[in-house]
């Protein structure tokens, strides 16, 4: 997947951006279409209780190819490299302390919960067309850590099936449910809704919910304001798990020493960063093949956590998101 109000724009299929301009027909048998996204984005100061203060950045590069196995039979593989670096400070329980404090003569001043997050996204998808109804399927694998944690670690897998069906031209509704594994935690059975509704011509509301291996888990109503600009304000839920590198413990009542009972909870732990952001955004449209996208919005109801390696929960704090903004450039082939 970003953290306070921070929102970083995640992985889209093209029919998955919102907005409902014309679209390239379907590849032929033998070709497929290749999407490029660019994105980034950042967040200032947030105060995240135990944490401290929080800053972040988010880059991220992400390749989706889409083809036809037959005339009706379809599929869409994504692959995304992300980066997050965060920026803890203001708290001697994690931000490593006062060096020139006596007291902390025991710190080393890069402690932190984590600072850089490295996420790999696989996820293949398959859609197979009949009548009104399509029924699709795929599975994902998501491996999100420290540079130091092992690979396999920090990977968790997913798979989801459902069926979507077209009532009219304006109305297609979807349902299905997914499994997801998770660093360090219990599988989850998750329902999988999707939203395509048209209430005019320039104005629809398009939604998913599923595991966010496959795409943001989101609903968003876009206006067609403009021959080639799109208005749209949304809301949706993100959740980052990651394993951390091997820290030597935490100073829990902040005297200036390691306490020794934290070492071994520490040790390979996981982080949880999860909230609701909410957003308004702008999208210019050239044309079929490249769109540019700004986005600007704030995480609610946010979560930060540090477990240890069976999962328990060592810290956790609950935040409001500052302002945050992120960028986005697709170009498709």
């Amino acid at each position: 997947m970003p953290l306070t109000s921070f929102i970083a724009c995640q992985v889209f299929a093209i029919a998955d951006v919102p907005g409902r301009r014309e679209e390239l027909p379907p590849p032929p048998l033998s070709q497929a279409f290749v999407s490029l996204i660019f994105d980034g984005g950042f967040m200032n100061n947030t105060d995240v209780g135990q944490f401290g203060n929080l800053s972040k950045r988010t880059a991220g590069l992400e390749v989706l190819a889409e083809g036809r196995l037959t005339r009706n039979l379809h599929w869409d593989l994504r692959l995304e490299q992300r980066f997050d670096e965060y920026d803890f400070s203001g708290t001697g329980v994690l931000d490593g302390g006062n060096p020139n404090d006596p007291a902390g003569d025991d710190f080393d001043t890069s402690d932190q919960p984590w600072r850089n997050v490295y996420t790999t996204t696989f996820a293949l998808e398959f859609s197979r067309k009949q009548g009104a109804n399509t029924t699709f399927g795929g599975i994902g694998m998501q491996a999100a850590r420290q540079r130091s944690a092992d690979y396999g670690d920090g990977r968790a897998f997913s798979g989801h099936w459902g069926i979507t069906t077209r009532y009219s031209d304006d109305l297609a509704f979807g349902w299905g449910l997914s499994i997801r594994e998770q660093i360090d935690g219990p599988t989850q059975f998750i329902p999988v809704l999707a939203l395509d509704w048209a209430l005019t011509n320039d104005l629809s509301v398009e939604g998913w919910f599923g595991p966010w291996e496959i795409r943001e888990p989101r609903i968003d109503i876009v206006w067609e304001a403009f021959s080639d600009w799109d208005l749209f304000a949304g809301f949706g839920y993100r959740r980052d798990r990651f394993r951390l590198d091997d820290f030597s413990g935490i100073d829990i009542d902040v005297d200036g020493d390691i306490d020794d009972e934290t070492i071994e909870e520490w040790y390979q732990g996981v982080g949880q960063d999860s909230a609701f952001p909410i957003w308004v955004g702008a999208r210019y449209v050239p044309d079929l093949y490249q769109s540019f996208e700004v986005r600007v919005g704030q995480d609610i109801q946010g979560e930060l956590q540090l477990r240890d390696r069976n999962g328990s929960s060592l810290l956790n704090s609950d935040y409001d998101g500052s302002l945050a903004v992120s960028l986005r450039w697709q170009l498709r082939y």
